[in-house]
């Protein structure tokens, strides 16, 4: 039995499939530029930084197929200004935990969490969603 699901990521309006025997691989590599523990720290304080998430999403693109540098990344998060900045920027980070946290995991917390919604996406810049995970 798989752990992981595929990973579609979106990227100006095209998608880009991780397959499921290549998440953890993705993972390991998201890790080199930024670890799960981080994510949640930078969740907790509000400091989000913008050049470490584009990095992290950089190479979860690239596992994807697709061919972006991370300064493309870091430049598209700056199509929005202020607040909306802001959101996409959270929005990177909840996806990207949803990268890191096996599928089951997430369904488990996802149950617990009556007000939990759809899975998080952002506009111009990466989104991110497994395949067939909601039910």
């Amino acid at each position: 039995m798989a752990i992981f699901e595929p990973v579609t990521l979106t990227w100006s309006g095209k998608d880009y499939l991780i397959p499921a025997d290549e998440v953890l691989r993705c993972i390991a590599q998201v890790e080199d530029v930024i670890t799960l523990g981080t994510l949640h720290t930078f969740i907790s304080k509000g400091n989000l930084p913008l050049a470490k998430i584009a990095g992290a999403f950089g190479v979860a693109l690239r596992a994807a197929g697709c061919r972006v540098t991370d300064d493309e990344v870091y430049s598209g998060m700056f199509t929005a200004k202020g607040a909306e900045l802001q959101r996409r920027a959270f929005e990177a980070v909840a996806v990207l935990q949803q990268l890191m946290i096996p599928p089951e995991h997430l369904r488990v917390d996802e149950a617990k969490t009556p007000a939990a919604g759809g899975r998080a996406v952002s506009s111009r810049k990466s989104t991110s969603s497994r395949s067939g995970s909601r039910g």
